[in-house]
């Protein structure tokens, strides 16, 4: 079984509701090494480390540069193969990159920000809403199934893959 325990920084264990709440009125707290945490909001939260901030931005930046790229440059008639093949993509290589159990700086860059940004739950979730619009029932439908399904078997066999090579 894959663990992800150790890909979850603290804003993941974290209060969600206490977390925006920090990140908005006392973000200088969350890059500072000597301030108090414990009383952001509440949380009891170890800060964030500016590099893996930077480290989850700049992959971020990459993935969501690619995915404009591929999405700009490609046509879509009836069904949104750029974006499920994207979002295939997205999955597969996070598989990847978890079942070779890379440390956890790899996997902030290139798990959380590059996957994190190629793949797209929001357009997805555009193009089925603008599919079903459109009186469509059947396509959208299998979209939502063929993503969904295609995505986790992807993660999962790529993961266990990889950890079997190891």
């Amino acid at each position: 079984m894959v663990q992800l325990d150790h890909l979850l920084g603290p804003v993941h264990r974290a209060h969600d509701s206490h977390i925006l709440h920090a990140l908005v009125l006392s973000p200088h707290k969350w890059f500072s090494q000597n301030s108090d945490r414990s009383q952001i909001s509440g949380c009891n939260v170890s800060y964030v480390r500016k590099y893996d901030f930077l480290r989850v931005g700049i992959g971020g930046a990459v993935g969501a540069g690619i995915r404009w790229l591929v999405l700009e440059n490609t046509t879509t008639q009836i069904f949104p193969w750029p974006t499920l093949l994207i979002n295939l993509l997205g999955c597969a290589a996070l598989g990847v990159l978890i079942g070779k159990k890379l440390d956890k700086k790899t996997l902030l860059m290139l798990g959380t920000g590059l996957c994190g940004g190629l793949t797209t739950f929001s357009t997805l979730s555009f193009e089925v809403a603008v599919l079903f619009r459109n009186n469509e029932i059947l396509i959208p439908l299998c979209y939502l199934v063929a993503s969904i399904f295609f995505g986790i078997s992807l993660f999962k066999a790529t993961s266990k893959l990889c950890e079997r090579n190891q």
